[in-house]
């Protein structure tokens, strides 16, 4: 039986630098911090249904972020872009990198679906309007007061984390590890 709504899959590389920065805005702005996602920029989503993720795929995922150098990520400012909130986050072009090297093996997976064009910018949502929901952007100046003194932040980067969608929660699947 195929199923019509496949469940998703994401690569994402956490930032727990972050968290004490963003948690207050994501709790109340994005509906992916209750379903237990911590501070994170998203490689890829969706990537691969979760049916379809087996040993075979881990361990290419392994060898593909064995190859990336590890890198350290600056999150240096909030900015906006439409509905969105977010962290912009500068690793020299880490970002692209990785996601080049996974869409060379998955060509087909596009990032969100190709509603934000073929290369959407990293970023580190803080908040985004999803209606029927509150709008974040009524609250960006006290948004803006509250996180732009705690910047920049950075972190060392030395892992991504394949997380999958099991009973409204995202848990990790597999750990893959950057170049020593």
């Amino acid at each position: 039986m195929e199923t019509k709504n496949p469940i998703p899959s994401a690569l994402i590389v956490p930032l727990e630098v972050a968290d004490p920065i963003v948690d207050p805005w994501r709790a109340r702005f994005d509906p992916a911090h209750a379903q237990g996602v911590h501070a994170h920029v998203t490689l890829l989503y969706p990537f691969l249904p979760r049916d379809e993720l087996d040993e075979d795929v881990t361990a290419e995922l392994r060898a593909i972020f064995r190859q990336l150098p590890r890198a350290t990520v600056r999150l240096t400012e909030l900015r906006v872009r439409d509905s969105l909130i977010y962290l912009h986050p500068e690793a020299d072009g880490w970002f692209d990198e990785a996601v080049a090297a996974v869409r060379a093996r998955w060509p087909a997976v596009e990032p969100y679906e190709g509603r934000y064009g073929p290369n959407p910018p990293p970023h580190l949502t803080l908040a985004y309007h999803r209606p029927p929901g509150p709008d974040p952007l009524r609250h960006l100046d006290e948004i803006r007061a509250a996180v732009e003194p705690l910047l920049p932040v950075e972190e060392e980067v030395d892992h991504v984390l394949l997380s999958v969608l099991r009973e409204g929660r995202w848990v990790c699947r597999a750990r893959m590890g950057l170049q020593e």
